[in-house]
């Protein structure tokens, strides 16, 4: 039976690169972002506190920004009923900024909402975002009012915690720092949904990675649809107006 994963996010951004520490400049070729103008010099390249390294291709920006690794959230508190998981998730690097202010602490809400549908949701710490009123868009009854905590204090979080319900066809696998997290098919431990280390969440802006197994074959992402296969590396960004757009475009 098909397994419907449903999450709300602002943006998904979807990368493959990963640096080994903040604003290195050990960047993919695919993955660099261009800095500056054509003809830039090196030494303009770097007063602009960007990467200069230049490739046999001209395919790939030579002065690019530098990738600025958030290092992702870790959990420090646990709570779990018979329906549902509530986490705290802290910023791990809270002084890093992308392209906004960091948002320090945020609430992961699990619930196992049918035996073959589950609902991740990662908001604010404090609530206080927009969401579609359910006038507008109904959704199913949420399994987290009045349920039974118990809590759990970081030194007795498991770095990987397996959670299942015996009626559910699905389990939820969480590491714990850094944070993320992955979905389960139980009949044939099928990977549904695995995100990676790279999650930031920012004001105005959140990016959240994750792993499409190999040999398939995407034409589109969220509302945007393609007449081409959409390439490795490409990045695609998401807004939340939901209106209908041109083809290629969101």
């Amino acid at each position: 039976m098909q397994l419907t994963l449903l999450a709300v996010i602002i943006q998904f951004l979807i990368c493959v690169s990963k640096a080994n520490s903040l604003n290195s400049c050990n960047v993919h070729p695919h993955s660099r972002h261009d800095c500056g103008y054509v003809g830039i010099s090196p030494d303009e390249c770097e007063a602009l506190n960007c990467c200069w390294a230049p490739l046999l291709t001209t395919n790939h920006p030579w002065c690019f920004h530098r990738n600025k690794n958030c290092d992702g959230y870790r959990v420090s508190k646990l709570w779990e009923s018979k329906h549902s998981i509530e986490a705290k998730l802290v910023a791990i690097n809270p002084d890093c900024l992308k392209f906004g202010k960091i948002v320090k602490k945020l609430k992961l809400l699990v619930d196992f909402e049918d035996k073959d549908r589950i609902h991740v949701k990662i908001g604010d710490w404090k609530g206080e975002r927009y969401q579609v009123p359910e006038s507008v868009f109904p959704r199913p009854k949420s399994q987290t009012i009045d349920f039974l905590r118990f809590s759990k204090d970081n030194s007795k979080i498991n770095s990987k915690m397996v959670i299942f319900k015996e009626n559910k066809e699905y389990r939820i696998e969480i590491l714990t720092d850094p944070f993320r997290f992955k979905i389960i098919r139980k009949a044939t431990m099928e990977t549904i949904f695995e995100s990676k280390e790279e999650f930031i969440f920012e004001e105005t802006y959140i990016e959240m990675s994750t792993k499409i197994r190999a040999g398939s074959h995407l034409y589109g992402l969220g509302e945007i649809a393609r007449n081409f296969i959409v390439k490795d590396n490409s990045i695609s960004t998401l807004f939340t107006r939901d209106a209908a757009t041109p083809e290629n475009e969101n």
